[in-house]
């Protein structure tokens, strides 16, 4: 890769929750320390935009609570370069609804924990489920003109936990409330337990095995939705092909290939470039470009980004053993190039798994 068309940029590490999922440690550390002025930023849009950036994903923290974000957003749009975020909804009401589709953003994308506030509640925070469902529907009502539905497209990330997914009713109510909400786009993805979610891993992790257990359940919702929205069901192709046979369903797998190998980097808060997240816990944080200031040609040659691209080009040539010979490997899936060998033959023990249920459940 010698260029960049799309970032990721963790545009602040302030969040006005603690959701005991959240990937942030509890000292609130997300990459770095740190956070860019409007003035800096600024600097760094017009960087990027030299480089042929034609697309930004802000991340945070919560986005919404930098006062100029909304000047962000449109100062993109003036650039060219086209914006999503993703959002806990809390801070979106009439106003700001009215302010997001003036300013040009493609994408709001709101995160979920569950079908209700019982359970999204627990992970996110008493009154959340509420809240984020209103600004989904402030931002419905701004996006109405009298020629249609302008932009934004509304977008919902939903965690699959062990709070609903477990529990056939639960999933069932999932399926009616995205039905209800209909959203243009919906991310469907396991709790991971890292940051915070370590801490109450137990209550709310689930286990490979328990993944698999219920996929067959998963994959029929996702086939009940699909028809009226775009899914993105981002779990093993092995698992959602295992889902999918055993309960008749056709639920789309959406691919887990390295965006690392992609013309993609992400901003950490402090205006540090990054190949990927897990690249600074291998490689740590010496030698990393500034988004502010650095040509395309510094970024491709920074220590940094000659090192992840040497363990990327040796991961993508040697595939774990249970990926030799799989129809997915490439097309759909790939684990993490740049781990430890060792890593990425574990994180392969699932799909085996997937492949023998497949098996024992065709011949029974």
């Amino acid at each position: 890769m010698s260029y960049i068309r799309y970032l990721g940029w963790f545009i602040t590490e302030r969040c006005n929750l603690r959701c005991k999922h959240c990937c942030v440690s509890d000292t609130g550390d997300l990459y770095c320390k740190g956070e860019l002025s409007f003035e800096d930023i600024k600097c760094a849009l017009y960087n990027v935009k030299k480089w042929g950036v034609t697309h930004i994903h802000f991340l945070g923290g919560e986005p919404t609570l930098r006062d100029d974000f909304l000047e962000i957003l449109s100062l993109c749009r003036k650039l060219g370069i086209s914006t999503s975020f993703n959002t806990n909804g809390q801070l979106i009401d009439r106003v700001y609804a009215k302010y997001l589709v003036r300013s040009g953003v493609r994408t709001v994308t709101f995160s979920i924990e569950g079908p209700d506030a019982e359970t999204n509640d627990y992970i996110r925070g008493a009154g959340t489920f509420e809240r984020t469902l209103k600004a989904i529907e402030y931002l419905k009502q701004a996006r109405l003109t009298k020629n249609g539905i302008s932009p934004p497209i509304i977008s919902l990330e939903i965690g699959v936990n062990k709070i609903w997914a477990t529990k056939s009713t639960k999933i069932r109510q999932l399926e009616e409330l995205i039905l209800s909400l209909n959203p243009e786009s919906v991310y469907l993805e396991a709790t991971q337990p890292e940051g915070r979610a370590l801490k109450y891993k137990e209550l709310i992790v689930l286990e490979a095995e328990e993944i698999l257990d219920i996929m067959p359940k998963l994959t029929t919702m996702v086939t009940h939705i699909k028809g009226v929205t775009i899914v993105n069901f981002r779990f093993f192709p092995k698992w959602v092909e295992y889902g999918n046979i055993v309960s008749g369903s056709s639920a789309p797998c959406s691919d887990h290939l390295c965006l690392a190998g992609t013309p993609q980097s992400y901003v950490s808060g402090s205006g540090k470039l990054i190949p990927c997240s897990y690249s600074t816990t291998l490689l740590g944080w010496d030698g990393l470009p500034d988004v502010r200031y650095s040509t395309i040609q510094d970024v491709m040659n920074s220590v940094h980004f000659r090192k992840f691209f040497e363990l990327w080009q040796t991961g993508i040539k040697t595939p774990p053993s249970a990926c030799q010979g799989c129809g997915y490997y490439g097309v759909l899936c790939e684990p993490c190039p740049i781990a430890p060998q060792e890593e990425r033959e574990s994180g392969t023990k699932f799909c085996k798994e997937a492949m023998q249920r497949i098996a024992q459940y065709c011949a029974a």
